[in-house]
C-alpha cells in the first residue's frame, strides 16, 4: 500500500512541475503575443510620423530653393524619392537619419539668409518631439521582445512561435 502512495504522490508532483512549467510558457507565449502586436502598432505610428516628416521635407524644398545650394535639394530630393520605394525597418530608419542630417545643413543656409520658416519649424519641432516619443516606447518594447527572445526557456519558445529579434530605432 506504502508504494502505491509513493507512486501517486510521485505523479501528482510531476503533474505539478509540468502544470507549473505548461503555465509559465503559455503565459510568456501569450505576453510575446501581445508585445509583438504593440511593437507593430508603435512602428505603424512611427511610419505614420516620418512619413509626415518627408512631406514637410517636400514643402520646405519650395519655401527655401532660392536660398539653399540646388546640389544638396537635389540630393534630399533623391533622399525622399528612394524613401518610399523602402520596406525594411532598417532601411526606414537609416533613411530617416540621412534625412535628419541633411536638413540640418539646409537649415544652416536657411538661417545665414534669414529666411522665416517659423511655421515650419514649429510642425517640425511637433513632429520631431512626437517620433521621439514613439521611438522610446518603440525602443523599450523591442528591448523586452528581445530579451524574450534571447533568454532560456523562452527561446525555444519563440523558434517555434516565429518570433524573432528586431531592430532598434536608434537616437540622434
Amino acid at each position: 500500500m506504502a508504494g502505491t502512495l509513493d507512486i501517486i504522490i510521485g505523479i501528482a508532483i510531476i503533474s505539478l512541475c509540468f502544470g507549473a512549467v505548461s503555465f509559465f510558457m503559455v503565459s510568456k507565449y501569450n505576453y510575446a503575443i501581445k508585445l509583438k502586436n504593440k511593437i507593430k502598432d508603435e512602428w505603424s505610428s512611427l511610419v505614420a510620423e516620418i512619413n509626415y516628416r518627408f512631406e514637410l521635407s517636400t514643402s520646405y524644398i519650395q519655401v527655401v530653393q532660392t536660398v539653399v545650394d540646388v546640389n544638396l535639394l537635389n540630393t534630399l530630393v533623391n533622399l525622399i524619392n528612394r524613401y518610399h520605394t523602402l520596406a525594411a525597418v532598417q532601411d526606414v530608419i537609416d533613411c530617416y537619419y540621412q534625412q535628419e542630417q541633411l536638413l540640418v545643413q539646409i537649415n544652416a543656409y536657411v538661417t545665414q539668409s534669414g529666411l522665416n520658416v517659423a511655421e515650419w519649424t514649429q510642425a517640425y519641432n511637433d513632429n520631431k518631439m512626437r517620433i521621439e516619443n514613439l521611438r522610446a516606447t518603440y525602443n523599450n518594447d523591442q528591448l523586452a521582445m528581445n530579451n524574450i527572445v534571447a533568454s532560456f526557456p523562452t527561446n525555444l519558445m519563440c523558434k517555434a512561435g516565429g518570433f524573432s529579434k528586431g531592430a532598434y530605432f536608434r537616437g540622434e
